[in-house]
């Protein structure tokens, strides 16, 4: 998911030790009755009555273990699916390989293709036997070895896990160290001498990370939000989306400079955000459009948070690779960056409203695509890739305005 925002559970946990400047910020950071994800190319929706709906977004021949769909045949575009065996679903996130469902109970079930053990299943005892990971789950299945779990998110080829207790989990791809497990671990395989492993087929919690109340997962990096209002990132650092200061990358947690009194974080392939509790928003990494500054240098790192200046009244994020999209409290959108396609909603040089879009309860960004839905639960889409989204009288590729999203095979979507 997109990582940008809290979920109901994470707010209760953070209220109990934030700092009480920082409370009232918090409760309205509270995930709506409906909630979206996307990579880009497909969609996961998690419906108000705790089941989940998926569909191909892009021309791309993505197949039902993507979507945990129970078989292996390609999936028609515009048309969506409820996902078999999902109920009591609070939070979905999309990953490079399949999807993930936050269940009510704490646990988490995933699937997709699992060729870096993204899909979190195979137990460590299996791994030093096998010296693999399971096979592809066509259906959703139960990630191993974590349990309590109040967030997660997702993005390219790893996962992240929020406990109760405020620890964090990870599993997947970790080439560049995006699990923060300091080292690269250790596997003593039965069939072959110990060697470590650059990917993670089980959650391994992250060493030294306590007192966490939410992750995002970028591409190549990943955040935590502390309870205290700090934050913390590893991973990738070329771009300085790590925040340190640095253009260094890290194997394990380091502080990100000057982010206090956080209350969401986001992260998407080289850039991050904080929302912080006066409803002001932060950025840093690469020198995309995404950073809401001006004068900008492109493909410069911009390795310390900066405020986004003139975003003020915020209470969630969605962070692309070149735009970025602030909820405010009063149900408008406010966007910023490269508006290629069309996917920020308006064509001005800086953070400003989009035009006729109120009353949203959350936002997402997929891509070059960016969605909201509303208080009635209806979703609309702007940007890249709406050709799919069925609107009379309208040749909607290149669409700046919000338009309602109908998918062929559901009524009243």
């Amino acid at each position: 998911m997109p990582g940008g925002s809290l979920t109901r559970r994470n707010v209760l946990a953070l209220l109990s030790s934030a700092p009480v400047a920082a409370r009232a910020a918090m409760q309205t950071t509270v995930a709506p009755a409906r909630r979206l994800a996307s990579d880009g190319h497909r969609i996961l929706l998690r419906e108000t009555d705790g089941t989940v709906l998926a569909w191909r977004q892009s021309g791309m021949g993505f197949n039902g273990v993507s979507f945990g769909l129970g078989h292996n045949d390609v999936v028609p575009r515009f048309v969506a699916y409820a996902i078999p065996g999902l109920s009591n679903v609070t939070d979905v996130a999309v990953g490079g390989h399949g999807g993930y469902a936050l269940l009510a109970d704490g646990h988490v079930l995933a699937w997709g293709v699992n060729a870096r053990g993204g899909v979190g299943n195979t137990p460590l005892s299996e791994f030093e036997a096998k010296a693999a990971p399971r096979g592809n789950a066509l259906a959703p299945t139960p990630v191993v070895g974590v349990a309590d779990v109040v967030g997660i998110s997702a993005n390219g080829t790893h996962a992240l896990a929020v406990t109760k207790g405020g620890a964090v989990y990870a599993w997947g791809e970790n080439i560049d160290h995006q699990l923060g497990l300091g080292q690269w671990p250790i596997i003593a395989y039965k069939t072959r001498s110990a060697q470590p492993t650059n990917y993670m087929p089980y959650p391994v919690r992250i060493p030294g990370l306590s007192d966490v109340a939410a992750v995002a997962a970028g591409s190549q990096h990943s955040l935590a939000l502390m309870r205290d209002g700090t934050v913390r990132a590893w991973g990738s650092n070329r771009r300085g989306q790590v925040g340190d200061g640095t253009v260094t990358n890290r194997q394990s947690p380091v502080v990100v400079t000057g982010v206090k009194n956080a209350v969401a974080v986001a992260a998407s392939v080289w850039v991050s955000a904080a929302l912080l509790a006066d409803g002001t928003v932060m950025t840093w990494g690469h020198g995309t459009g995404a950073l809401g500054r001006t004068p900008l240098k492109p493909g410069a790192p911009y390795a310390t948070a900066s405020p986004v200046a003139g975003v003020v009244g915020i209470r969630a994020l969605a962070l692309g690779e070149a735009h970025a999209l602030a909820l405010t409290n009063a149900g408008t959108v406010i966007s910023w960056g490269d508006d290629t396609h069309g996917k920020v909603g308006h064509r001005k040089p800086v953070p400003a409203p989009i035009e006729g879009l109120t009353g949203v309860q959350s936002i997402a960004i997929g891509g070059a695509s960016s969605f909201a839905i509303d208080a009635t639960g209806r979703i609309m889409i702007w940007g890249a890739t709406p050709r799919w989204a069925r609107v009379d009288g309208e040749s909607p590729d290149l669409s700046r305005t919000p338009i309602p999203l109908v998918i062929k095979g559901l009524k009243n979507l």
